[in-house]
């Protein structure tokens, strides 16, 4: 068991080469708008956010693995996310811009109610080819407002010159502005990529064919202890515990 720290960008790289996804007995994304909308908070405004675990695989996945929701699908596999899913996909989309029917903002003038960076959660409709509320589109409009899209957040030089485009198409005829709303979504950006923490685990799939033990509880809780084998496999579903799963590696 092994103790990291990895930014941002590395994971969201991780994401998109396909290198990170998660083993097919995960949940899918269950977490509500409102929760999305807390994490964006918590990361712009320096809160923990909890640590992530990874189990690190070496050659053919031990688990089937799946992408994380809207991420590329290819690529191979050298880490299996067994918590943090909810997490990592809600960072991955919305920074993405990738709900079709929710769009995430940072506030220039509202604050959290303790005073922090505070995220708005605007609710999209397509009628069309037209998205509504309408001033969703439009960047004057949005910065009239005092709203910036979290996509501008994202990591990596792209961005860079995305978030300078939409600033001079939001200042319209006020130039002058320019510097210092970039300086300010520059200050948003340099927070995003801060270091979340994460245990990893290395597993190698030993010669002869044995089954691997892990309840729920356990992946939860980091542990020297969490994995145990078994020789023999099981035919049933455990009847003392639904949350024991049974593979074989």
């Amino acid at each position: 068991m092994e103790a990291r720290n990895r930014n941002l960008n590395d994971w969201l790289t991780a994401v998109r080469s396909g290198q990170a996804k998660l083993p097919r007995f995960q949940r899918f994304e269950a977490w509500s708008y409102s929760q999305v909308q807390s994490l964006l908070e918590s990361v712009l405004n320096d809160l923990p956010i909890g640590a992530m675990f990874v189990l690190e695989v070496e050659g053919n996945p031990p688990f089937h693995p799946r992408p994380i929701n809207s991420a590329p699908a290819g690529g191979k596999v050298s880490e299996l996310l067994l918590d943090g899913q909810q997490r990592i996909t809600a960072l991955w989309k919305s920074l993405q811009g990738g709900y079709p029917e929710r769009e995430f903002f940072v506030s220039f003038n509202e604050k959290t109610d303790y005073e922090g960076i505070a995220v708005h959660s605007i609710k999209v409709s397509v009628r069309g080819d037209r998205r509504y509320p309408l001033w969703l589109n439009d960047p004057v409009k949005l910065l009239e407002r005092g709203l910036v899209p979290v996509t501008l957040l994202l990591p990596g030089e792209e961005a860079n010159t995305k978030a300078l485009e939409w600033i001079q198409a939001a200042c319209g005829e006020q130039q002058a502005d320019v510097v210092t709303y970039l300086m300010k979504i520059q200050e948003w950006r340099a927070r995003s990529p801060r270091l979340i923490s994460h245990f990893s685990r290395s597993l190698r799939a030993p010669a002869p064919p044995r089954f691997l033990k892990c309840s729920q509880e356990s992946i939860r809780a980091p542990h020297p202890s969490l994995f145990s084998i078994s020789s023999r496999p099981t035919l049933s579903r455990p009847s003392a515990s639904p949350c024991m799963i049974y593979w074989r590696v």
